[in-house]
């Protein structure tokens, strides 16, 4: 593992473990020795999802945007669907509900069609369904059904990425995407379904990630 590599490492552990702020010290340092375009581009990306959880949304907007715009000269389909997600969750947060719905969808869609298979489609497909949670509890009982329908259809699809991502991926996001799975499971029929909170909390707790902790408290996952 390069150096930066190392410093990326260490700057994402360090802001899942609950301090973005600390984190962003990490990947100022990793960006300022960087020499890669595409390296740098990740490095903003992660730096942007810092901000995003300081709730800075218009510094981490700015900063996804330079990111992308340098991934897309280096044609990084995965890279770009991933910011696109990540905007969805700040228009999200926002509450601006078709915006958020509109770029979760394009991030996904953007991965499927290309035929890439990257260990985060189920970030992508919980990107969805976080805002397909939202639109169910605005528009009310006459949607529910309609909404739940299309959620469980996702959460089946998400199932199934899960349990090929947990396989295949060794990084600390092996377990914050798991437990972002468990949070969609928990919030499907909540008299039913509220084991899987108590197990995704579980998980944040054994695997020292204090932001996820901190999410399923406040049932922002």
């Amino acid at each position: 593992m390069s150096d930066i590599q190392a410093l990326i490492r260490a700057g994402v552990e360090l802001r899942e473990s609950g301090n973005p702020k600390s984190a962003l010290e990490i990947f100022t340092r990793a960006i300022k020795e960087s020499s890669s375009v595409a390296e740098r581009a990740c490095i903003m990306a992660e730096m942007a999802l810092c901000y995003q959880h300081l709730r800075e949304f218009d510094m981490a907007t700015t900063m996804y945007n330079a990111a992308m715009e340098d991934l897309m000269l280096n044609s990084d389909v995965s890279g770009v669907a991933r910011i696109r997600r990540q905007l969805s969750s700040i228009q999200l947060s926002l509450g601006n509900i078709d915006e958020a719905y509109g770029l979760a969808i394009r991030a996904r869609n953007a991965i499927v069609l290309s035929n890439l298979k990257p260990n985060d489609l189920c970030h992508m497909t919980h990107g969805i369904i976080k805002v397909l949670y939202a639109k169910r509890r605005k528009d009310g009982v006459i949607a529910w059904f309609k909404h739940s329908s299309l959620i469980f259809k996702l959460l089946v699809i998400e199932s199934a990425e899960v349990k090929e991502m947990m396989r295949k991926e060794k990084s600390i996001a092996k377990n914050v995407w798991y437990t972002g799975y468990l949070a969609d499971i928990a919030r499907f029929f909540p008299i039913i379904t509220f084991p899987a909170g108590l197990l995704g909390l579980f998980v944040a707790k054994n695997n020292h990630l204090g932001l996820r902790i901190v999410q399923f408290q406040k049932h922002s996952i």
